[in-house]
């Protein structure tokens, strides 16, 4: 399993991306497009939510194939601020 290729499509598979058209509506655009990339390959990107008690967002990240990986974030813009924590967020 340490070479699978798959990891994504079968995530997708299991938690389709859900899409909601909207009508056009007043309001302001976004400010800003978030991107972000997560190397290696066995390592997927869970959730991205803002966090409950402030404006600050989560991340958070699953290892797939069982073993001890480094991950590696690159984002388009340098964040603020970055702290690892656990599930308990």
């Amino acid at each position: 399993m340490a070479g699978c290729s798959s990891c994504p499509e079968t995530a997708e598979f299991n938690a389709p991306l859900l899409t909601v058209l909207e009508p056009s509506h007043p309001g302001k655009p976004a400010g800003s497009i978030f991107q972000l990339n997560v190397e290696p390959h066995n390592i997927l990107i869970e959730t991205i939510k803002k966090a409950e008690d402030s404006e600050d967002m989560i991340i958070r990240l699953n290892e797939a194939h069982g073993i001890d990986s480094q991950a590696v974030l690159t984002f388009n813009t340098i964040p603020d601020s970055v702290t690892e924590t656990d599930m308990l967020e």
